[in-house]
């Protein structure tokens, strides 16, 4: 899809952070909520901080 410009994780789907984080484009982002299944340092580690933002 070419319009899609972001991903908000959350739940669940925060889970799969890293699998999303690979497979998307260079140009989409992801908007993340943690959780105790995936910490913001767990984000930080798997992204680098790159393309992601972190909502509280």
């Amino acid at each position: 899809m070419k319009s899609l410009r972001a991903i908000q994780l959350y739940d669940r789907a925060a889970w799969d952070l890293e699998e999303y984080f690979h497979r998307l484009r260079e140009d989409q982002i992801l908007y993340l909520i943690p959780c105790e299944e995936m910490t913001v340092e767990q984000a930080l580690k798997i992204t680098g901080g790159k393309r992601l933002i972190i909502q509280r």
